[in-house]
């Protein structure tokens, strides 16, 4: 069995050195192999592999176009690895923002608020959280990316209900959204969502950014 790493094409653009030290971490301590864009690798595992991701759009394409015997987020690996170095945040707050793209994913948003108490942040919840999770930044309404249509019609397509606005209405409706965060700080898991918290004016957190903290650099640095 090959265990694969799919560490998501916009966050490995948006934090290359948090990136690089996660997916050499996973490659030393259980031989995973890094792949590249699910769009394009999502067949790469087979059957009696096993494939790990980030980045909840990734992980829909996966599941539904995918051809690995088992698909999980690389959130509940780390929970199971006694080794795994995890930081002190000191008791920080932080405001969790689960994304519209993982609502129906509960094992992934356990696994988001686990990590965070091994992290010691403490965590401040919003109502629109898990399966009431309706957030994604501007992204949510500027219809379903092509591409969604062929590898995952039935998460990212059938079930996208939220209109196509213009940019003027989709900051109006971020920054209405925004009203329910009571920290400087917001924790997520998407770029989609980052890119929401920015224009709104408050500090998005990845949780990837906060886990690689205590990891060493990967050696030959971002790739």
């Amino acid at each position: 069995m090959t265990i694969f790493y799919f560490p998501g094409c916009k966050y490995s653009a948006r934090s290359p050195e948090s990136s690089a030290r996660l997916t050499a971490y996973l490659a030393g301590r259980f031989g995973a192999v890094a792949a590249g864009c699910c769009s394009a690798d999502h067949a790469r595992p087979e059957r009696g592999d096993a494939t790990l991701y980030q980045c909840p759009t990734c992980g829909l394409i996966l599941n539904e176009s995918g051809t690995a015997g088992t698909v999980r987020s690389v959130f509940e690996l780390l929970l199971e690895d006694e080794r795994f170095p995890w930081p002190d945040c000191g008791g920080e707050a932080m405001t969790v923002q689960d994304c519209w793209r993982s609502r129906k994913n509960a094992a992934f948003c356990d696994a988001v608020r686990e990590c965070l108490r091994r992290m010691n942040v403490t965590i401040v919840e919003l109502e629109q959280r898990y399966e009431r999770a309706d957030f994604c930044g501007p992204s949510l309404y500027k219809g379903p990316n092509p591409r969604y249509s062929k590898l995952a019609p039935q998460s990212l397509v059938n079930e996208w209900t939220h209109p196509v606005l213009s940019e003027d209405e989709q900051r109006a409706r971020v920054l209405e959204h925004a009203r329910d965060w009571t920290t400087e700080k917001v924790l997520v898991t998407c770029i989609g969502c980052a890119q929401g918290v920015e224009m709104a004016g408050h500090t998005p957190v990845h949780l990837l950014d906060l886990l690689t903290a205590a990891l060493p650099e990967a050696q030959g640095g971002a790739r």
